[in-house]
């Protein structure tokens, strides 16, 4: 608390700049949690705009729907399809999601419904415990149904209640509404932040 009110986050935020600048940094972004308005208001005095809406939602999910038609691959295959999106908070992108795995998901004629990349988390006894999703995109309608059916097979028809939670989900994305609607409960909001490097 000593150095707060000296000046130290401005200097720490031009030294930041002056890298992106010597790196030839085109984009810049960084999430804030939503209530920390101070720090906001800094970033955005050095040319960051929110550009999106995160949250952390945490649910357990009825297991019981069907399997989906799916082919489990790497996380950094993902890259090579050109539906995924790069676009996302770093902790979310499939460089950062250690131990990950990743699904693509089929409709009945084999035409990508969505994709997901998630980490499943085991306890001392080898029981799944936990699945930490990072990305579920889905192209096709959506559906609550679907969504159960996804979660089935990322458990692998596991019969136990699973509890479910995402990492910086964005709120424009229609599967964060469903997961809310099907009881998933928000434990943390932040804002993503995109700030343009003038080169």
């Amino acid at each position: 608390t000593e150095y707060r009110g000296k000046g130290v986050s401005k200097m720490l935020m031009e030294a930041a700049l002056n890298v992106y600048a010597e790196e030839g940094v085109e984009v810049a972004t960084l999430e804030a949690i939503k209530e920390n308005e101070r720090a906001i208001r800094l970033y955005q005095r050095f040319g960051y705009e929110i550009t999106d809406s995160l949250v952390y939602l945490s649910g357990t999910v009825d297991l019981k729907a069907t399997p989906i038609s799916h082919e489990s691959i790497r996380p950094e295959q993902l890259q090579t399809y050109h539906f995924y999106k790069e676009n996302l908070p770093w902790q979310c992108q499939w460089q950062s999601v250690k131990s990950g795995e990743a699904q693509i998901y089929y409709d009945e004629n084999q035409n990508p419904l969505g994709y997901s990349l998630f980490k499943r988390v085991w306890n001392q006894e080898g029981q799944l415990e936990k699945v930490v999703l990072y990305q579920l995109e889905i192209f096709a309608e959506l559906k609550e149904e679907s969504i159960k059916s996804i979660m089935s097979t990322i458990t692998r028809e596991n019969k136990n209640p699973i509890n479910f939670m995402t990492i910086n989900a964005s709120l424009s994305n229609p599967v964060t509404l469903i997961l809310q609607d099907l009881g998933f409960v928000k434990t943390t909001e932040q804002v993503q932040m995109v700030k343009k490097i003038d080169q």
